[in-house]
């Protein structure tokens, strides 16, 4: 017989910088079992040599000893470095530790900080998660408050006694006795679940048109030899596609007919999909895909079988149904909108429901997760 846990795990969330005590307090204090700390890490290009450069934390020992107190007072702290970081050191030495993440990326801070909750929620729904505010950039507070509002997670700030009344530079900036604050808790309003999940249905139709123009490309390379650059594969426009259209078009002369008739279908697949995600996705083929989603629904109708071709009063009625359900809804969030220069209107996300979605998308695999999860329950049990 299986018992549940009487209590559940307290779970705390932090960002490494030059302070110790105002990571450590609260979280020894709370007797927490586990915690999850950044530290800081950015890659960048130099725009001179083209040359990947890599800017580290320089605080990782101030993370070595928050780490040495926290494992000293029997806490856990996960450590997530990524293969490729594992050999990246500070000028002191120090390895790349904790889980890296760019303080000045808000939607990357959104997505670790998601990931996180989502992982611990799975274990455990009525997990209990903190997320220190204290220590960081002012965009890891403005990203770590917006996210703790959308997961409805414990948030706080630590406020020392004494601040910056050091006597030599390896004193610490706080002292004195750490008090901690919440700010009030309000709700963050966002489009429901069946919306988040319409809108990553549109997305899903723009990216594997991107992957079938990717694949396309690589055909033409391996029949006619040739070695695209990366400017020419990203190309995002069909009026950009055209000098790469003639290039390709002259080394076409020198193939054999059959070879010249599959360069023929794959430019004019290429032009198709480039001129999709240009111009937007006919509402005529997002009806199909929100319809297989089960995402647009009509009382009259719904006894129709998905895969049926819908004509006459049937698709007038899904048409004015998926208007009503989705695309209005979407468009008073500026996440999408509406194309109005082809005979038949279409869809395209604007720059903001394109953000929207990589911060959100956490919502529908959590959705998924906890699905998969009552399933299996049902299954094992029966029900």
């Amino acid at each position: 017989m299986m018992y549940s846990k009487f209590r559940h795990d307290e779970i705390h969330i932090a960002f490494n910088g030059d302070e110790i005590e105002r990571v450590t307090d609260p979280i020894i204090k709370s007797k927490a079992d586990k915690v999850y700390i950044f530290t800081f890490y950015k890659e960048w290009t130099d725009p001179e040599t083209g040359e990947k450069k890599f800017q580290v934390d320089q605080n990782l020992d101030k993370y070595q000893e928050v780490k040495k107190q926290l494992e000293s007072a029997g806490i856990e702290v996960v450590k997530n470095v990524p293969k490729s970081l594992q050999n990246i050191q500070d000028p002191m030495g120090n390895y790349l530790d904790g889980i890296p993440v760019s303080y000045h990326d808000y939607v990357e801070i959104m997505q670790k900080i998601s990931e996180i909750i989502i992982n611990e929620r799975i274990k455990d729904k009525n997990v209990n998660i903190s997320l220190n505010l204290a220590v960081g950039s002012k965009i890891t507070a403005i990203a770590g408050l917006d996210c703790a509002r959308f997961w409805n997670i414990n948030v706080y700030y630590v406020i020392p006694e004494f601040w910056d009344q050091r006597k030599n530079m390896d004193e610490p900036l706080s002292s004195g006795k750490m008090v901690c604050i919440s700010p009030p808790h309000f709700e963050m309003k966002r489009p429901s679940n069946k919306l988040i999940r319409a809108l990553k249905v549109i997305n899903d139709i723009f990216e594997e048109n991107k992957k079938i123009i990717n694949d396309n490309y690589k055909k033409i390379e391996k029949i006619t030899g040739l070695e695209l650059t990366d400017n020419e594969l990203n190309t995002k426009n069909v009026l950009d596609y055209e000098p790469l259209y003639e290039q390709i078009n002259k080394v076409k002369e020198g193939l054999s007919s059959n070879q010249k008739k599959i360069i023929d279908q794959l430019h004019q697949e290429i032009i198709v999909k480039l001129q999709e995600n240009q111009m937007g996705v006919k509402k005529s083929k997002l009806l199909k895909h929100l319809r297989l989603a089960h995402l647009v629904s009509s009382n009259k109708y719904d006894n129709i079988p998905i895969s049926s071709k819908l004509a006459g009063k049937e698709l007038s009625t899904f048409y004015g149904a998926m208007n009503k359900q989705i695309i209005h809804p979407l468009k008073e969030w500026n996440l999408i909108k509406e194309n109005d220069t082809h005979k038949n209107k279409s869809i395209q996300i604007t720059e903001y429901g394109k953000l929207f979605l990589k911060i959100f998308k956490y919502i529908l695999i959590y959705e998924d997760l906890n699905n998969k999860h009552i399933n299996n329950y049902k299954k094992s049990n029966g029900v």
